[in-house]
């Protein structure tokens, strides 16, 4: 098990929408270099905003990137 960390949801939607530094982080959870820990209320919170219309996230797209968490 890696580092344990915590993300913001800024930073979650950062790594779902773009290839920066959150990407990044996002992909070393994901390949369990980092160990990622979050609350229901937290993903709730995720749910929403990749759900904004201004992301133009298709929800194919949101519920993959969900099945990842």
């Amino acid at each position: 098990m890696g580092k344990k960390i915590v993300l913001d949801t800024n930073v979650i939607v950062s790594a779902f929408g773009w290839r920066g530094a959150p990407h990044k982080i996002f992909k070393q959870c994901i390949s369990g270099q980092l160990t990622f820990f979050f609350s229901p209320p937290l993903l709730s919170e995720i749910k929403l905003v990749l759900a904004y219309p201004k992301f133009n996230f298709n929800q194919d797209e949101i519920d993959e990137f969900l099945k990842l968490l």
